[in-house]
């Protein structure tokens, strides 16, 4: 069948509607009597207000009176057509009131006087029913619509799906189609024949019978399968709670909400298996594109859920080619009554061969799931907000153009917020995002790990640590050549923790390349323009530690770290490593580095503020070039440049010390350690 093409409404009919509206009120009589009940139903008067109307308010001497229905109760609301759908029992007929292109969303009811007022909206499709098609009849509903006996060729409309006004009206074609009815896109008429929506790319999920405050977990799987077979695009919400108690198994369409809509777990959900909402190969599927808009994502936990024991992913997308969220929420809560604690994942693009063109954006992650969990803040606790990982036992697949921009993130949990692993990753983009970790600590904020990353950029984003947290950002068991980019962060550092051997260990973070991968990957990690800010005695063992691995470089420019450090500054072990530290400020406190067993290192300090003394740490074994250059240092405390422990005369510093300016003439130092000499150890360049 030909899809019809739709009607354009026009200024003149709204004005007319609104002139005849008026007419009508001057001439009916308003019952002044009290009302009272109906069998078990109470008689309202209704009333209708035009929004476009911007020099009116909305009250009962703003609206046009359209006729007397009933409702079930008669307890104010105000601005919640959900709540108030589900009152009324009967409206008045205004269908021969209103444009082709318009209906009336009820919102408000209130009592005065004893007397009950209910007040719509007057309201406008957004795709107008094309005007060369002549509508044979408006119904209220498909119930009356299927009772009808049209012929064949007619085109029909129906002012909702149970009932006017409840957001499922639609335009249908009469036809003599063989095609078995689903009281979604086939109705069955009492004559035999069939009503066809009439669609475009896209549907409301009020038009298959999918209201808000309602278990929709079947209905919208049939739904959104029936869609794609259709070639339907987008699936749009309405206003509302919408509450699922089965997974359901998405598709590659567009899933659009209002800004007001939430899809929420029941405490009851159903499943024999870990996944919420989700995305898996089959036969008919092999890659998915698909986006959500305007919607959050809420599952509040309380000691009754039916799936507290088990690890649960809200939303798990396999095999992505362009995947948009944009404007979402995905929150995890401990219930309001009898919360509890679970292990649950928001959103995990888990175990796939292809993950490509991901696009998040304005975005709120709020894992509060730990908040609920009695014990100590050590204990671990997994969960995550954003997890994205290849297939298992793969580290090289491609996986290009993936960004995470203008969104907020919260965990209580132990497990990483973002973990990025097995892939090569190429065009990874965190960018203007907020952190922050509270309640329970963490093994890291950010991890890229088990991979390579390449053209990988983390920028301008904020890092508030409430909790402690081992690694905040950790590029680590790399299988690839890699190259990250850290840009114009800040680190808050409010936690008060004081343990730098297993709480609070490192800001940056990098160790040995994985098993898995070829060999020796080289790495270069660039941190600039960051800065580091410590409050409540917080304290860490090293901004950036190298540890156990070899072809690691890091550029730290341009930045300000103002935080007590254990191990100072950064901590390097491993061979063929080098750390560069140029035009920044510097406060660590006793000691600026610390160099364990390293062979063939460089280290480039130069051009910076250094507040600290000038302690560095070198034990087990040395041979590292080591460059202190027009550096000034305004400790008066004296300081050693380097502190030998377990060293020999065969280990070597090769020094450049030169053009450094020292407050107060305070004297530095070059050597101090057992029975060696300065001159057994260190070669002047």
């Amino acid at each position: 069948m030909a899809k019809a093409p739709k009607k354009l409404i026009s200024v003149l009919i709204t004005s007319l509607f609104l002139c005849f509206l008026l007419s009508y009120t001057l001439t009916h009589r308003i019952i002044d009597d009290i009302i009272t009940p109906t069998g078990n139903d109470f008689e309202a008067f209704f009333y209708v207000f035009d929004p476009n109307d911007t020099d009116a308010e909305i009250d009962i001497d703003s609206c046009i009176y359209v006729g007397e229905g009933t409702v079930s109760e008669a307890n104010d609301i105000f601005d919640d057509p959900e709540s108030l759908s589900a009152l009324i029992t009967s409206a008045p007929d205004y269908s021969d009131l209103i444009g082709d292109n318009d209906y009336i969303e009820w919102n408000t009811l209130y009592t005065e006087d004893g007397e009950i007022y209910v007040i719509g909206l007057l309201l406008h499709d957004e795709e107008p029913i094309n005007p060369d098609i002549e509508i044979a009849d408006v119904f209220s509903d498909i119930i009356a619509l299927k009772r009808s006996n049209l012929p064949e060729g007619s085109y029909v409309r129906t002012e909702g799906y149970y009932h006017a006004g409840d957001g499922g009206g639609a335009t249908y074609i009469i036809s003599s189609t063989t095609k078995k009815a689903d009281n979604i896109f086939i109705l069955e008429l009492k004559n035999g024949l069939k009503a066809e929506l009439d669609y475009d790319d896209e549907i409301n999920v009020a038009q298959a019978g999918i209201q808000s405050g309602d278990y929709i977990s079947d209905k919208f799987n049939e739904l959104i399968a029936k869609a794609e077979s259709y070639g339907i695009q987008t699936v749009r919400f309405n206003d509302g709670t919408y509450t699922l108690n089965k997974p359901i198994s998405l598709k590659s369409l567009n899933y659009i909400g209002t800004g007001k809509t939430k899809l929420s777990v029941s405490e009851n959900f159903q499943t024999g298996d870990d996944k919420i909402m989700y995305t898996y190969p089959d036969s008919l599927h092999s890659v998915y594109s698909l986006s959500f808009e305007n919607i959050d994502f809420v599952i509040n936990v309380s000691k009754s859920f039916s799936q507290i024991n088990k690890e649960m992913i809200f939303v798990s997308l396999q095999e992505i080619d362009g995947c948009d969220i944009i404007n979402c929420g995905f929150y995890a809560y401990p219930a309001s009554t009898n919360g509890a604690f679970s292990k649950i994942d928001l959103l995990w693009f888990k175990h796939s061969s292809r993950i490509d063109n991901v696009n998040i954006d304005h975005c709120i992650f709020k894992n509060y799931t730990g908040k609920a969990y009695v014990g100590s803040p050590r204990d671990h606790l997994v969960g995550a907000c954003i997890w994205i990982c290849g297939s298992a036992n793969t580290t090289d697949l491609p996986m290009n153009n993936i960004s995470i921009t203008n969104c907020e993130f919260v965990s209580t949990v132990s497990d990483e917020t973002i973990a990025i692993w097995r892939g090569h990753y190429d065009q990874l983009t965190i960018d203007n995002c907020t952190f922050a970790n509270t309640t329970q600590d963490c093994d890291n904020v950010i991890a890229l790990y088990k991979g390579s990353f390449t053209n990988t950029n983390i920028d301008n984003c904020k890092f508030s640590l409430y909790s402690g947290c081992k690694f905040i950002c950790k590029v680590t068991s790399l299988t690839g050549d890699s190259d990250v980019s850290f840009d114009n962060d800040t680190f808050n550092l409010n936690s008060g923790i004081t343990d730098t051997s297993s709480r609070n260990i490192n800001v940056f973070f990098t160790s040995a390349d994985d098993s898995e991968g070829p060999g020796l990957c080289s790495a270069n990690i660039d941190v600039s323009n960051c800065v580091v800010n410590s409050k409540n005695g917080t304290k860490y063992r090293s901004f950036l530690s190298i540890a156990n691995t070899a072809g690691k470089t890091y550029n730290v420019t341009e930045s300000n770290i103002n935080t007590p450090l254990s191990s100072g500054l950064f901590v390097l072990n491993g061979s063929d490593n080098e750390v560069t530290v140029e035009e920044s400020n510097i406060n660590t406190s006793d000691i600026l580095s610390t160099l364990d067993s390293v062979e063939d290192c460089r280290v480039i300090i130069n051009n910076n503020t250094i507040e600290n003394k000038l302690n560095n740490v070198v034990r087990s074994s040395a041979d590292v070039d080591y460059e202190f250059t027009n550096n000034t240092c305004t400790s008066s405390v004296y300081g050693t440049q380097f502190v030998g422990s377990g060293l020999s005369s065969n280990d070597e510093i090769r020094l450049k010390n030169s053009n450094n300016i020292f407050t107060t003439n305070a004297k530095l130092y070059e050597y101090h350690g057992g029975n060696l000499k300065a001159s057994d150890i260190i070669v002047k360049n």
